[in-house]
C-alpha cells in the first residue's frame, strides 16, 4: 500500500509540475504527512502526546482523545481505548432531521454548503415549506378565537435560517412552523457551540502545544452520548517549533485585525513568495489559507478556483511549507462551519490564543 501510495503521489506531482505548479509545495507537504499513516507505532506515540496535552487542558466530558495501549501497538497494529459515539456530521444531520424532517434537513445542509460560495440553489423555499408543515384539514382546528396578523417574518438568514414569512391567517400552520423553528434554532445553537469548542481546541493544539492533528475532518470527530467531542485518527500529526508558532501567531493577529501591511510582512517571513511579490496576492493568499474564504474574499469562487486565479495574476514561487497542515486545519474548520450555515473567521477565533503564544518565553 505504501508503494502504491508513493506511485500515485509521484504521478500527481508530475501532473502538477506541468499544469498546476502552485500546488507542488502543498502536495509535497501532504505526501510527507500522509506517509506517516503507514507506521502505527509512530501514530501511537503521537496519539499519546496529543492525548496527554488535551487531558491537561480540557475535561474529558468536553474533549476526549483516545488513549493508546502502547504495549499492544506495533508498526502494523494500533490499539486504543474504545470511544462510543457517532460522527459529528451525522449527529448534526440527525438532530436537524428531528427538528424539521429528514428530507428538509438534507436540503438544508446542501443549501448552505452552496450559499457560502454565493450560489443560490433555491433550497430556502424547501426549508420554509418544511417549517410550515402540512396544510390544515378542514374542520380539524378552530382558529376563530385566535387573531390573524399581517404576513410575519419568523426567521432570518442572520441566525442561519432562511427568511421565512408566514402568510396572514393559517394559525395551525403558524403554530406548527414555530414549534419546528424553535427546534431548528436549538440544533443550530448547540452545533455552533460545538464548532466554537473545536475551533478553540485545534487552535490550542497548533499555537500553544505545537503538535496537532492535520486531518480533523468531520469523520474524525465523534459526538459522544455524554456530550463530549471525541477527536480520533492521529496518523497525520504535525509538529511545529516555538519560533514557527510565534510566526503564525503574528499572522493570525494581523488577519484578525485586517492589517494588510502586517499580513504581507508576516506572510513573507513565513515563506510566502510570488514572482512579482504583489502585496495584494500575498495578502489574499494569507486570508485564504489561514482565515476565511467567503464570497467577499473569493468573489464566489471555491478555494481551488481562487488559488488558480491568484496564480494567474502573480505566480507562486513558494508557500510556507511548514504551515501547510495548519492551513488544512483552517480549511476543514471552515468546511464544518459551512455545514452549519456559518462563515467562520479562523483568525478571529484564534486571536486570543495567538496573543497567548506570543507571551510565552
Amino acid at each position: 500500500a505504501e508503494k502504491l501510495f508513493g506511485a500515485d503521489l509521484g504521478s500527481a506531482r508530475a501532473f502538477c509540475r506541468v499544469a498546476l505548479p502552485e500546488w507542488l509545495a502543498i502536495l509535497d507537504e501532504i505526501q510527507r504527512q500522509f506517509l506517516t499513516e503507514f507506521d502505527y507505532s509512530r501514530e501511537a506515540a503521537n496519539l499519546e502526546l496529543v492525548e496527554s496535552n488535551m487531558r491537561k487542558q480540557f475535561p474529558r466530558h468536553l474533549i476526549h482523545v483516545p488513549k493508546p495501549v502502547l504495549d499492544l501497538c506495533t508498526k502494523n497494529v494500533l490499539v486504543m481505548e474504545f470511544i462510543p459515539g457517532v460522527k459529528l456530521a451525522t449527529a448534526i444531520t440527525q438532530d436537524l432531521a428531528y427538528a424539521i424532517g429528514s428530507e428538509a434537513a438534507d436540503k438544508f445542509v446542501e443549501n448552505f454548503r452552496y450559499r457560502l460560495r454565493g450560489i443560490d440553489t433555491g433550497g430556502e423555499a424547501d426549508l420554509t415549506n418544511a417549517l410550515r408543515g402540512p396544510k390544515r384539514r378542514r374542520g380539524c382546528f378552530d382558529s376563530s378565537s385566535l387573531s390573524h396578523h399581517d404576513d410575519q417574518c419568523i426567521a432570518s438568514p442572520s441566525e442561519g435560517l432562511p427568511e421565512i414569512v408566514l402568510p396572514a391567517g393559517g394559525c395551525f400552520g403558524r403554530c406548527f412552523a414555530l414549534r419546528r423553528l424553535q427546534r431548528a434554532r436549538r440544533v443550530l445553537r448547540n452545533s455552533r457551540s460545538r464548532l466554537d469548542r473545536l475551533l478553540y481546541v485545534h487552535g490550542f493544539q497548533i499555537l500553544i502545544n505545537g503538535a496537532f492533528n492535520g486531518d480533523p475532518h468531520p469523520g474524525n470527530i465523534l459526538f459522544e452520548p455524554n456530550g463530549a467531542l471525541a477527536l480520533i485518527d492521529y496518523g497525520q500529526v504535525k509538529k511545529i517549533s516555538k519560533v514557527q508558532r510565534k510566526q503564525l501567531a503574528r499572522l493570525v493577529i494581523a488577519l484578525a485585525d485586517h492589517d494588510d501591511e502586517a499580513i504581507f510582512e508576516h506572510a513573507v517571513a513565513m515563506g510566502f513568495k510570488t514572482k512579482k511579490m504583489d502585496p495584494e496576492v500575498i495578502v489574499d493568499m494569507a486570508y485564504l489559507y489561514f482565515d476565511r474564504d467567503g464570497p467577499d474574499i473569493t468573489g464566489g469562487m471555491d478555494a481551488r478556483q481562487y488559488l488558480e486565479h491568484l496564480q494567474s495574476v502573480d505566480p507562486v514561487v513558494s508557500v510556507a511549507d511548514d504551515f501547510i497542515m495548519a492551513c488544512r486545519v483552517s480549511l476543514l474548520m471552515r468546511g464544518l462551519g459551512s455545514l452549519l450555515g456559518r462563515e467562520v473567521s479562523v483568525a478571529a477565533a484564534w486571536k486570543k490564543l495567538a496573543y497567548q503564544a506570543l507571551r510565552e518565553p
